[in-house]
C-alpha cells in the first residue's frame, strides 16, 4: 500500500516540476505541426476538389468535359454524401479500432489519391450513360468514404497532438489553418482550371487541374505518414 502511495507521489512531483518547466510554444512541437498541417491539407485537398468537379462536369462534352446541368451535378455530388452515413456507422469504428487513427488516415489519404486524379476518366465513359453512372457512383462514394474517414481521423490527431491543457489553443490553431487553406482552394481551382481552358487543343487538357491536386493529396500523404503513432492517444506528457 506505501509503494502505492509514494508512487502517486513521485507521479505528482513530476508533475508539479514539469508544471514549472518552461513551456516550447507549439509551432515547435512535431506532434502539434504535423497534426494540424495533416488537417489543414484535408480541407484544403477537399475544397479543391469541390471546386474543380463542378466546372469539369459542366464543361463542353466536346472539350473533353461532361456537359452536364446543374441538376446532374447536384446528383452526381449527393452520391457521397449518402455513402457518408453508412460507412461511419458500421464501417470507419472497425477500421480505426484496427489500425489507429494515424494508419486509417493514411489508408484514406492513398485512396483518395486515386478519387481525385482518376475523376477525369469520367470522359470516357460518356457515350454509355451505365458506365459513366456507374462511375460517377463508384468515384462518389469513395470520396464520401475517404473523406469522413480522412476529416474525422485527422479531427482525431490534432486533439491527441495537444499538450495537457493546450486543446482548445491547439483546435483553435487547427481551425484558422484549416479556413485558411479553405479560402485559397476555391481561387487556386478557378485559375487551374482556366490555365487547362487556355490549353483545349490539347488532348486531355481538363485532366491539369486534378493531377495538381494529385500532387496535394500526395503531400497530405506524406504530412500523416510523418504523424506518430503515439498520435492514436491523447497525450499525457
Amino acid at each position: 500500500g506505501g509503494g502505492g502511495g509514494g508512487l502517486e507521489g513521485d507521479t505528482w512531483e513530476e508533475e508539479r516540476m514539469a508544471a514549472q518547466q518552461p513551456e516550447a510554444p507549439v509551432y515547435r512541437d512535431r506532434k502539434v505541426v504535423v497534426g494540424i498541417g495533416t488537417y489543414a491539407l484535408c480541407a484544403f485537398m477537399f475544397i479543391l476538389l469541390d471546386e474543380l468537379f463542378p466546372l469539369y462536369a459542366s464543361y463542353a462534352p466536346e472539350l473533353g468535359g461532361l456537359g452536364f446541368d446543374t441538376k446532374k451535378i447536384g446528383f452526381a455530388l449527393s452520391i457521397g454524401a449518402v455513402c457518408t452515413v453508412p460507412w461511419l456507422l458500421f464501417g470507419y469504428k472497425p477500421l480505426v479500432k484496427k489500425y489507429g487513427a494515424v494508419r486509417s488516415c493514411a489508408i484514406g489519404s492513398s485512396v483518395f489519391i486515386f478519387v481525385a486524379t482518376l475523376t477525369p476518366l469520367m470522359s470516357a465513359f460518356r457515350k454509355s450513360p451505365g458506365l459513366l453512372w456507374g462511375y460517377i457512383a463508384l468515384n462518389g462514394a469513395l470520396r464520401g468514404v475517404t473523406a469522413s474517414t480522412i476529416f474525422s481521423c485527422t479531427a482525431v490527431l490534432v486533439n491527441n497532438a495537444a499538450p495537457p491543457g493546450k486543446l482548445g489553443f491547439v483546435n483553435s490553431l487547427g481551425q484558422f489553418a484549416a479556413s485558411l487553406l479553405r479560402t485559397v482552394g476555391p481561387s487556386l481551382g478557378g485559375l487551374l482550371w482556366s490555365i487547362a481552358v487556355t490549353l483545349k487543343d490539347v488532348r486531355g487538357h481538363q485532366a491539369l487541374p486534378f493531377v495538381v491536386l494529385g500532387g496535394f493529396c500526395v503531400l497530405q500523404l506524406l504530412v500523416t505518414w510523418a504523424c506518430p503513432e503515439s498520435l492514436n492517444k491523447a497525450r499525457k506528457a
